[in-house]
């Protein structure tokens, strides 16, 4: 655990935290949550760190967005979790929801991709659709997902690239949600699904205007 807290500190020393700045609004049946990004880049990564409300998680990704490295901190859960990738094998380790967690998991060959918003754009550029890998983030489950696109689209009065994310597999059919993407910079600018069980009300997120 000492070798592992060193380990993040020496990480966030190396990055530059001055960048760019995002806001996006969750809205989901009654309730509303503001999303902070902070994006910044280093000589060796490009980096973003995601608030929502206490909860921090850290994104490091190479020149093609690709995932290297994830911190996931949730105070109000107990969680702080570091997830690497090494010669085909993620390693999870820290402490998760009270308890001390380590887990071993091998990549089947696809890009990481931890934060699907942040890399879409670069994931599909020039192709209809991708196979990348992740971890889900409510449960740490190693999820392999495909993403397609869908024509244009008008979103929170923009137009855009409709792209569906969804399970590869027998859970293909079973869920899936959109994500937007602006039509000039294939940029990620929202979201549309439901993230609960059946019957839960849709999220939907859009961007704060700066």
């Amino acid at each position: 655990m000492k070798r592992f807290i060193i380990l993040t500190c020496i990480i966030c020393i190396t990055v530059n935290l001055s960048g760019r700045t995002r806001k996006f609004l969750s809205i989901c049946g009654k309730d509303t949550t503001t999303i902070h990004w902070k994006e910044s880049l280093s000589k060796d990564f490009k980096y973003l760190q995601i608030t929502i409300e206490s909860k921090i998680t850290e994104y490091f990704s190479d020149s093609d967005k690709n995932t290297v490295r994830c911190h996931i901190s949730d105070p109000s859960h107990n969680t702080d979790i570091m997830i690497t990738l090494k010669d085909g094998i993620y390693k999870l380790t820290g402490k998760y929801k009270s308890k001390p967690y380590a887990k071993e998991v091998k990549s089947q060959g696809h890009p990481w991709i931890q934060n699907i918003g942040y890399s879409l754009g670069s994931l599909v550029k020039d192709k209809e659709e991708a196979i990348y890998e992740c971890f889900r983030p409510d449960n740490l489950s190693f999820q392999v997902m495909k993403a397609q696109k869908e024509g244009a689209a008008a979103f929170d009065n923009k137009q855009t690239q409709k792209v569906r994310i969804r399970p590869t597999g027998v859970f293909s059919s079973m869920w899936s949600c959109l994500y937007f993407l602006d039509s000039i910079d294939n940029e990620y600018i929202g979201y549309k699904g439901v993230n609960g069980l059946p019957g839960s009300p849709q999220t939907i997120i859009v961007t704060v205007p700066e």
